[in-house]
């Protein structure tokens, strides 16, 4: 359903309810209707209004706007009209990811998202496509075990997993502080916090965050990964080291985190060691473009 089209905003014509009359007393003509127009369209066209415009252009304003002001009414529209819209959503994403069309079924995922918020398995879903791609979301792993079941995780917690997911770290920020709210025990949402604000390079908001998680019970690698780039940034070289090599023993052949440690000994200007953790991660990985450059970069300056 999601294409490639114009979204624009119209009010329903007013005798819309003819073709839809389980509709009749649900129209609110005083609300815009989102609706696609295809790529040849220049003008919204009153009399060629279809069923699809008007469902595709409401699922893409709720995949990029979940809490649209008026998305609760668009959301029971598309109910109305389409009652069995989610296992059409859910075999369509099925049959892209079947043809390799990833892309595609990752914008579907994204308006089940928005049609339905509640539903819990949409991030698990989307997390195993991304896991056949080999891109599985970074530090999803985190979160698959949290045992949070309640309307609070199906909506605040996993909207704002989603979010920083989709590189909207700001939009994140207020479900992830509601969340922490009610539940301010729980590391995983102190290192969701953590991990936006480092997004946002709030290093030292960031690095608090991250601190957090640690005390609550998330000390691992990725944590103390995280928290040593916000160190690195703020200038604390001797921490990061630290935490790095924390993480590092915990996982000795982790290439973000000897990536890390390679760029700490740039920032100490200790270049021959730098070469050493790039060349290690080469040893691991020899197609990490970044570190490829890295090493290049330094190489060339010998």
């Amino acid at each position: 359903m999601p294409s490639s089209g114009n979204i624009i905003l119209i009010r329903l014509p007013a005798d819309i309810a003819r073709n839809y009359p389980r509709l009749r007393e649900f129209i609110q003509p005083d609300i815009p209707i989102p609706i696609e127009l295809s790529d040849e369209d220049r003008k919204f066209n009153p009399e060629t209004l279809t069923e699809e415009m008007f469902l595709s252009g409401m699922l893409h304003l709720l995949a990029e706007n979940a809490e649209h002001e008026h998305a609760d009414y668009y959301r029971r529209f598309v109910f109305s009209v389409r009652p069995n819209i989610i296992n059409e959503l859910a075999s369509a994403i099925h049959a892209k990811v079947d043809e390799g069309c990833f892309e595609f079924a990752m914008e579907i995922i994204d308006a089940l998202m928005g049609l339905s918020p509640e539903n819990e398995g949409v991030c698990e879903l989307k997390a195993a496509i991304l896991k056949k791609q080999e891109k599985k979301p970074l530090y999803a792993e985190l979160f698959e075990n949290l045992e949070q079941k309640d309307e609070l995780f199906r909506t605040t917690y996993a909207a704002a997993y989603n979010d920083i997911l989709r590189d909207k770290d700001e939009e994140s920020l207020p479900k992830i502080r509601r969340f922490i709210e009610r539940e301010p025990r729980v590391w995983q949402a102190w290192f969701l916090l953590g991990w936006a604000l480092r997004k946002l390079k709030r290093w030292e908001d960031s690095a608090a965050a991250f601190r957090k998680a640690i005390e609550l019970g998330g000390d691992n690698k990725d944590v103390r990964n995280e928290l040593a780039i916000c160190l690195i940034e703020t200038g604390d070289l001797k921490q990061a080291r630290r935490e790095l090599e924390k993480a590092l023993f915990e996982d000795p052949e982790n290439v973000k985190i000897i990536s890390n440690l390679g760029i700490l000994a740039l920032k100490s200007d200790n270049h021959r060691e730098a070469v050493g953790f790039f060349r290690a991660v080469l040893e691991i990985d020899p197609h990490d473009e970044i570190t490829m450059k890295y090493l290049d970069k330094l190489t060339e300056n010998e």
